[in-house]
């Protein structure tokens, strides 16, 4: 959400200067007062996430539906 507010104020500014990417944004995780604990829960739900696509891969069953 952050990247893409940076790209939408770049957007907004008709400068493609301000359009950051990851770097920028977990820059401004950290530079806020509970900068640790946002990167953390940040780096938390990225491994439950990887974690659910892990899962996800083993237990999908593929069809073939041709006719």
């Amino acid at each position: 959400m952050i990247i893409g507010y940076f790209f939408f104020r770049a957007a907004k500014d008709f400068n493609p200067d301000q359009a950051q990417g990851t770097e920028a944004a977990l820059s401004f995780l950290q530079s806020g007062s509970y900068g640790s604990y946002l990167l953390g829960a940040v780096a938390l739900g990225l491994i439950g996430y990887g974690l659910f696509m892990f899962v996800k891969g083993r237990y999908k069953t593929f069809t073939n539906d041709n006719s």
